[in-house]
């Protein structure tokens, strides 16, 4: 519910420009979550929960605390992913909604960058030279250098969501709806809970959080992944402020 809620509002502050008055439409059928992640499994007996667990493919040693445990962190990654796919989903719906308007002023503007780097069109030359990991070899080097000790297991579940939102969203995003979207998710398995203990005082991080941890910023991981990913110079006049730097599949 949480994260549906965070995306929806990251959502609405980054200006997408729908009307904010009018009610939102009921929940659709395929978006409602399955029986099986709103279930109380606190009601559960220990025999019931083991039964779930192996169904699961979950562990089935260890008292009933300790299983209603595994079953409600296996139910939250589980909806945690499915929310992220809509939310994806919704993001494209909303990128075409919003489309004709930028193509409209694209092509107003008549410049290469204007046409070349629009939400969802495909560009030639111009947006490679627009790549800043390949503008300044020297630093992108050195960057590369700096945050070459990062987790693996991090930088490719940071670089997976990046990739699903990218393609969701027709091949391209903005950078603030990808931080949007990051603080929608959670960080990576080793990483989604700190300050932790048996009592519950441990916070979710998020991965938009892990990768300011990991990276400093986006362009820096941008630069680390350069092979996957390509950003390119800002155009407010033709985006609007609140679209930031695109970001490409290479």
């Amino acid at each position: 519910e949480s994260l549906a809620a965070a995306y929806h509002r990251a959502q609405q502050e980054g200006g997408g420009g729908e009307s904010s008055s009018a009610a939102p439409p009921p929940p659709r059928p395929e978006r409602t979550l399955p029986p099986e992640l709103t279930v109380d499994y606190s009601a559960y007996t220990l025999a019931k929960l083991k039964e779930r667990c192996r169904e699961r493919g979950l562990p089935v040693s260890g008292a009933k605390a300790v299983l209603l445990q595994r079953v409600t962190d296996d139910v939250e990654e589980q909806t945690a992913t499915l929310k992220r796919r809509w939310a994806a989903k919704e993001s494209v719906e909303q990128q075409r909604r919003h489309g004709r308007a930028s193509a409209a002023a694209g092509a107003g503007g008549g410049s290469t960058e204007a046409s070349g780097t629009g939400r969802g069109g495909r560009g030639g030359a111009s947006r490679v030279q627009d790549d800043h990991a390949a503008a300044d070899p020297e630093y992108a080097a050195d960057v590369r250098s700096r945050y070459a000790s990062v987790d693996p297991a991090v930088s490719d579940h940071l670089a997976g969501l990046l990739e699903e939102y990218i393609r969701a969203s027709g091949g391209q995003a903005g950078s603030r709806d990808v931080g949007r979207y990051l603080a929608a998710n959670a960080a990576s398995p080793g990483s989604r809970n700190v300050g932790g203990g048996l009592a519950g005082g441990s916070r979710k991080v998020t991965a938009l959080q892990e990768l300011k941890d990991s990276y400093g910023n986006l362009a820096n991981f941008l630069i680390c992944k350069s092979e996957r990913f390509m950003k390119l110079r800002e155009a407010p006049t033709t985006q609007g402020r609140n679209y930031g730097f695109p970001i490409r599949l290479r």
